[in-house]
Order: C-alpha cells, then structure tokens, then sequence
C-alpha cells in the first residue's frame, strides 16, 4: 500500500508540474511560485487522503463487491463539487459553506494559494483535513485487520 501510494504521489506530482510549468511557459509567466512550500503541503496532504481513503475502500471492496460498482457514482458527484473549476470565492456563501464540508475542497484551496500570488484562500484549514487522513487511516488499518485472514486465503 505504501509503496503504490508512493508512486502515484511521484507521478501525480511530476504530471502537476510539467502542466503547471508549461502553462507558466506558454503564457510567458515565469514568476516563481508564491509559495513552494505551501504548493507540497496541500500536494502531500492529497497523496494522504487518498491513501487513507483507498486503503477503507480497498478492505471494503474485500467484504463486498457493491463498493466497487458505489465508488465511481459517489465520487463522481463529489469531483465536480471540489473547487477545481472555480474558487470558493465564486460561489454563494450558502454553497460555500456546503462545500467546506468536502476536505478536497480544502487541500485544492490550499494549492491554489501557493502556487498563484494574487490568490488567497482564507476559507482552508488544514487540520480539518489531517482528521480526515487520521480518521480514515484508522478506520482503514482497523478493516484490514478485519480482512487479513480473507486476504491471506486468497
């Protein structure tokens, strides 16, 4: 587990910059980023959260065969909701307040902030997500002590 998420956290990452890098070249902004620092705590804070959450859906997909066929119509929905093609900024208090609830939401806020100058994101808070990896790790490590001997016959 730890080593796939390993990969996909190095390949993510580098597909992040070569996008980001050739965008900065194409429009011929070289400016560095506001804060590089800030750009690998919301990176980091993603490759975890999805570790964590592939980890519960991992065990959960060995009990059952339904959460194979929920995954991609549940996640599908929370994609769009994500702030990935808008800031939070642009949408309505009501909705925004909704959409906090999401912690991918707080982590493309967070990386939004320190890769852009003029962006900053006052509605993030990355503790709110650091409980999500937590919460979701245990419950995870806890599954898979519950289907350890299932995969061990397998």
């Amino acid at each position: 587990m730890i080593a796939r998420a390993s990969l996909e956290t190095a390949t993510l990452t580098a597909v992040f910059f070569v996008i980001m890098g050739g965008q900065s070249l194409l429009r011929g902004d070289l400016t560095p980023l506001d804060s590089l620092l800030q750009v690998f705590l919301g990176i980091s804070l993603a490759a975890l959260l999805g570790a964590s959450l592939g980890l519960v859906l991992c065990m959960l997909g060995v009990l059952s065969n339904v959460v194979e066929r929920l995954r991609g119509p549940v996640m599908r929905p929370l994609f769009w909701v994500s702030a990935l093609f808008y800031t939070l900024d642009d949408v309505p208090t009501d909705v925004r307040n909704l959409m906090l609830y999401n912690p991918v939401v707080h982590v493309v806020e967070i990386v939004r902030d320190g890769w852009f100058p003029q962006y900053t994101a006052k509605h993030t808070d990355p503790l709110y997500v650091m409980w999500f990896i937590l919460g979701f790790g245990l419950l995870g490590l806890l599954l898979e002590r519950v289907v350890r001997r299932k995969i061990e016959l397998s």
